[in-house]
Order: C-alpha cells, then structure tokens, then sequence
C-alpha cells in the first residue's frame, strides 16, 4: 500500500513524453505546478491521481504554500513525519525551554538555526536537516499569522495536530501527494510533475564520486519513472538560500530528458552513461519487474520468516491488521508506515508479552515499539486470553 492515489507499477503501458519548463524562480515554479494541478482537476483527473516529486523535502516548502493558497489538498509525509526527524527534535527541545516566549522571536530563531544548516553546507547542498527546519519555519510563521501575540507553548500544542491535519485537507484518499524522489519508489500516479530540475541538486551539489552521481541518476530515473499517462519537468531561474536569492542552471541531464534518452546508469556504471535502450522501453522493462516483485509479495507471508519460528496465529494478524489501518487512517499515512505486512505477521508469530520482546521483533524499533508498543502488547494479551 502507498499513499493516497500512488500504487505500484503495472506492465503494459508506454511511458510518457515528458514535458520541460523554466520558470522564473522557485516561487513561480511552484504556482505554476499549483496552476496546472487545478486544470488536471478541472479536466476530470482526481486530485489523488497527481503527484509532484522533488529531489529534497526542502524544494516541496515552497509548493506546499502555493498549493495551499490555491485551496489544492495535500499530503506531504516529509510534513507529517517532522517530529520524527532528529534536527527537528532538537529545535523543538530548545523552543520548550521558553514557553511563554512570543512567536515572532521563535520564527526568528528558527529561521536562524535553517539560516545557519545552509551555511553548514555546501553552497547548492540542501539536505534532510535544513529541510526539516525549513518545515518548521513555515509551521511557526503560519501559526504566528493565524493568532497573533501568541506564544511558544501555544504553538508547541498544536503543532502536533497541524501536522496530522493540514498537510492532507479534505478526504485524505483524494489528495495531491508531494514527495522526495526516495519516497516515490515503487510508486505510480497518472501526472507527476519532477520540479526543481537545476544543478546542484540534480544531481545535488555534495556528490563527489562515480558511484554516489550515479546513485543521484538513479534517484531521478526513479522519479521520471512514476508517471504513467502525464510527466512534466521543470526548473528555476533563480532559487533563495536562506535569504539569500541564488542564479540557477539547468540540471545537466534535462537535455537527454528532453530527448527522452535518459535511462537509469548501467550496473558498475560511472556517471552519465547513457542506455543504449530507448527510454520508453526501460520504462516498460521497469515496471514489469515492479509487477513481478508485487506478485511475489503477494505470496504466503510465511516465506519471508525463519523457518523454525511458530505459526503466525491468523485471527491475531487479522486484528493486528484492523489496527494498523485504523491507526494509518487516524494519523494520515499509509498503512506500510505503521506497520510493514512483514512486521505484522512477525508479531502474530512472536506474541511478545512485554516491552523487552517487542524490542526483537523485525520492524520494531524504539521509536515504533514507544510509540505503538501499548497497542500491541494489549492486542496480543487480548489474543492469548481468547484462545
């Protein structure tokens, strides 16, 4: 399962011609995609049906507040998986420490912390930790303008539900999803827009050997890869830094995008080694073998664990199931992201009885077991008193 309106590569289907654009900054790239996602809508398309991926969650800021404006609903995981992110914990930790303070100085000294990551980094470099920050600069400066005079504390209350909520609008199963090209593995819509195609980023700016540009070559093959009716590329002129408004350039593959011949790197392959297939067909080829990987998951789950362990207890899968969607529909995400179907029935066959053994169960980290542990354990208890 994926997010709302992504699901996996089905065979049969030729690719699309893709579509380039330049716009004149990050700001009129964003309301142009806005733009063209409610003229998608307008012709029939479901909002769910359309995706716009980026290299970095940094680059989706700008056009989650175009989409916004545009009264678009959105679900962004980057967005709703924030307080999970360690910059953003630490940020967080050190606004808690100040409760009564006013919100105008907390955006300030977030702005700061973005501010001073960007300067931590290469130049064009824009990673995971400044694009966290980012997020929360954009959460306090919305929340600032929603109650004025208000404080820290205040915001630190509802920040929790803002990010469950605002990201996803009306009808989660109906929505635009923005995503980085990572999380768009493995996924399909009919429209995706891939924005922020500059150097720089893409490939992004830190990659300094063979084997990491041709990692970056095939994250972008990823995202070309995702749309299965419509694909539209576009770049910026001119993107802000901080504050700082930065030229930009082209990335150097959105010519062989243009033409079509950009193909994922060969296995072993240094950088831009161009595929002697035709870009369509690599499509095709990929999302045959993306069909056959869902047909093999779709066998007896009991294959994917070690053969001595107990059998899974079906009733106890079925209400671990139950669970997980619930808990995926009440938070906003997909059911994969509470629990994996391995993981499900890792339990089922374990029964864990106390936090210690939850612990060694695959999938179950300390943030996951913390956060879902009670659930759980109380489901598993429930079980063993029925049987």
């Amino acid at each position: 399962m994926g997010p709302p309106g992504g699901h996996l590569h089905s065979a049969g289907r030729e690719g699309p011609t893709p579509e380039v654009k330049a716009y004149a900054s990050e700001v009129a790239e964003a309301s142009g995609i806005a733009a063209e996602l409610k003229q998608g809508h307008a012709d029939g398309r479901r909002w769910g049906s359309m995706a716009v991926l980026t290299r970095t969650n940094a680059q989706l800021v700008p056009i989650q507040q175009a989409l916004g404006a545009s009264g678009i609903p959105f679900w962004a995981p980057s967005q709703a998986a924030v307080l999970d992110d360690p910059a953003a914990r630490q940020a967080l930790q050190r606004v808690r420490r100040d409760p009564g303070r006013p919100m105008q100085a907390v955006v300030a000294d977030l702005a700061a912390e973005a501010e001073e990551a960007r300067l931590a980094e290469s130049e064009t470099g824009d990673d995971a930790s400044r694009g966290v920050l980012t997020v929360l600069v954009d959460l306090a400066r919305s929340f600032a303008g929603q109650e004025p005079g208000s404080t820290s504390g205040r915001w630190l209350a509802w920040l929790p539900t803002a990010l469950r909520d605002s990201s996803d609008g009306p009808g989660r199963s109906d929505t635009v999803t923005l995503c980085s090209f990572h999380r768009a593995k493995g996924l399909e819509w009919a429209s995706v827009w891939v924005a922020g195609l500059e150097q720089g980023l893409v490939p992004i700016g830190r990659v300094a050997t063979a084997e990491a540009e041709a990692e970056e070559q095939r994250l972008l093959y990823v995202a070309l890869t995702r749309a299965a009716t419509e694909l539209r590329c576009s770049w910026a002129r001119q993107r802000t830094f901080g504050t700082r408004p930065v030229p930009r350039d082209p990335s150097r593959w959105l010519g062989r995008i243009e033409g079509s011949g950009f193909g994922a790197p060969q296995t072993g392959g240094g950088s831009g080694a161009r595929s002697t297939k035709d870009w369509r067909e690599r499509l095709d080829e990929q999302r045959r073998g993306l069909r056959d990987t869902a047909r093999t998951k779709r066998s007896a789950l009991g294959s994917r664990l070690p053969e001595r362990w107990p059998d899974a207890d079906p009733e106890l899968i079925s209400s671990l199931r139950a669970w997980r969607l619930e808990t995926a529909r009440s938070s906003g995400v997909p059911a994969y992201v509470v629990l994996h179907d391995v993981t499900v029935e890792a339990l089922a066959a374990l029964r864990p009885r106390t936090a210690e053994e939850l612990l060694a169960v695959p999938g179950l980290g300390p943030v996951k077991a913390g956060r879902y542990g009670p659930s759980l354990l109380t489901l598993v208890a429930e079980r063993a008193a029925s049987a």
